[in-house]
């Protein structure tokens, strides 16, 4: 549920075949972190997450703050992709 949200809000920025992947923080020395990536086509951003908002997102709760990160995100993934046109 909250993966539609995040790809219309993609959508409605211009961003067409998004990709999401949340690598677990304790592989890279995080135990409450993880690093969530936004990509489309060659492009990729990424951002951290804490455990307990990583654990709202999956039961389709994304809070204001959440919502703030997922927008940046995906502004900087738009940034980065009008650079390559």
């Amino acid at each position: 549920m909250v993966d539609k949200v995040i790809f219309d809000l993609a959508a409605q920025m211009g961003i067409h075949k998004l990709r999401i992947s949340v690598t677990d923080g304790s592989r890279l020395g995080c135990r409450d972190m993880h690093l969530v990536n936004y990509a489309s086509g060659s492009k990729l951003v990424g951002g951290l997450i804490h455990q307990s908002e990583l654990e709202h997102w999956q039961k389709g709760i994304i809070n204001h703050k959440m919502e703030i990160q997922i927008r940046s995100a995906l502004a900087r993934l738009k940034r980065l992709l009008d650079s390559q046109s």
